[in-house]
């Protein structure tokens, strides 16, 4: 239902869910006929951007560790880091600051560049020939300030007007 209404809307590409739990479950039956907290759960992403299908494979019973936990396929800062990359373009250098273990990337989304290479010259802030976060990062600094570079809707001004330019381009990269 929620899907069907984004796209009603034409904002399906552009919204991208996942859903978390921040614990897992053990595979053993507790005292008061349940399952204690554990390490591995499932997750999962969804909207028209992602890669359909299972990533990774079944947990396995009858390996678990000394206290009934299952052992984990992928760590969820893998899955952040990889969001992180793909859907909002944060570079590799500011993830290793972000996640100081470097988690491997994962491929985990169907994100296509959209944007004429006119389009991508006036919001790539950093030159380096993509829009990412570091371009949003430089368009926050100058937000309020009357640098030409910023200015996008040529008001004068860097202020909301250009945002929605800057954030319309950065949803379809």
């Amino acid at each position: 239902s929620f899907q069907r209404d984004l796209q009603a809307l034409g904002l399906d590409k552009r919204v991208l869910v996942m859903t978390i739990s921040e614990f897992g479950r053990r595979t053993k039956e507790n005292g008061s006929s349940g399952t204690d907290h554990g390490t591995s759960a499932p997750l999962f992403l969804f909207g028209p951007q992602v890669q359909s299908g299972v990533h990774g494979n079944m947990p396995n019973f009858e390996e678990v560790d000394r206290r009934g936990d299952f052992f984990y396929e992928y760590h969820f800062r893998q899955v952040y880091a990889s969001i992180l990359n793909e859907w909002f373009g944060v570079s590799q250098e500011t993830l290793n600051l972000v996640f100081p273990t470097q988690p491997r990337l994962m491929s985990l989304l169907n994100v296509k560049n959209q944007l004429s290479a006119a389009e991508l010259a006036e919001v790539d802030f950093t030159g380096d020939g993509q829009l990412d976060f570091n371009d949003f990062l430089q368009f926050a600094q100058a937000f309020g300030s009357e640098e030409p570079q910023f200015d996008l809707d040529k008001d004068g001004r860097v202020g909301f007007g250009d945002f929605l330019k800057f954030a319309s381009a950065f949803g379809r990269r």
